[in-house]
């Protein structure tokens, strides 16, 4: 899958969601280090894609 990332195959949020499921999905840690951001709307804490 790096392969693919470095070779410009899938995006930095695919690549950082792809790593959450391989994880085993415990933690978003993941996909906040790659590409996606914890926000708060409407009082509740969400995740935004940061790529285009």
């Amino acid at each position: 899958m790096l392969n693919e990332y470095q070779n410009g195959v899938i995006d930095q949020c695919q690549c950082g969601y792809l790593l959450w499921h391989f994880t085993g999905r415990k933690t978003f840690q993941p996909m906040l280090d790659n590409g996606f951001k914890m926000v708060k709307e409407n009082g509740k804490d969400i995740l935004k894609s940061t790529c285009g």
